[in-house]
């Protein structure tokens, strides 16, 4: 036992690395119960918010997990990483708006993140911004470019907008980054899908 700390009352930081134990062992309600008990002794501690809002996230409660990334940002509103996160979460919250003021905050701060530039794209195409958008997506393949999210979501811009020849170039793209007959099957969908746009039946 620690001294002066009764087994009764963990402190905030072993309650936390018990929780976050749970977490990598995946026994969810368990690092939700340890979390929890950690942030009511450290309201303000922006990793526990962030390790309880992962968790939440993992049981489906996205509505609370959000809360915890805001004040996660909020308590550390210079670490690149939650402003990403949390940018992701309020996008999937539709909140677009707002995730791309984090979104913003976060390249700002690290601008060699791919991530950082990714969420950036996703929330200028949910503000209909396509050329913006494909901008930040081309600067996050720059730094990552195999990522397979990144040109996935890039072809659909292009395919979304018109612009098929570009949206087959970024799938060809991205199916050379996989051995041969691995292809997401995503990837080979829009690919059929963009020839039959183009009047090439045959290919599709």
């Amino acid at each position: 036992r620690e001294e002066g700390v009764d087994d009764s009352h963990l402190g905030h930081q072993r309650l936390t690395r018990q929780g976050v134990s749970a977490m990598e062992a995946g026994d969810w309600r368990e690092a939700e119960l340890r979390l929890r008990d950690a942030l009511a002794k450290s309201p303000k501690d922006a990793d526990i918010q962030r390790h309880l809002a992962e968790t939440l996230c993992q049981l489906g409660e996205r509505e609370e997990a959000l809360e915890h990334m805001l004040g996660a940002s909020a308590a550390a509103p210079r670490d690149a990483a939650i402003a990403v996160r949390t940018s992701e979460l309020l996008l999937e919250a539709g909140r677009a708006d707002q995730a791309a003021e984090l979104a913003d905050q976060a390249v700002k701060l690290d601008a060699g993140r791919a991530d950082a530039w990714a969420v950036r794209g996703r929330t200028r195409a949910a503000l209909g911004q396509p050329d913006a958008a494909q901008a930040d997506f081309q600067r996050s393949l720059l730094l990552a470019p195999n990522s397979s999210q990144v040109l996935i979501e890039s072809a659909e811009l292009y395919n979304q907008h018109g612009q098929f020849e570009r949206c087959l170039a970024t799938v060809h793209r991205l199916m050379d980054t996989y051995p041969p007959g691995a292809e997401p099957c995503a990837a080979l969908i829009l690919e059929g899908k963009t020839y039959l746009a183009l009047g090439r039946p045959q290919q599709a």
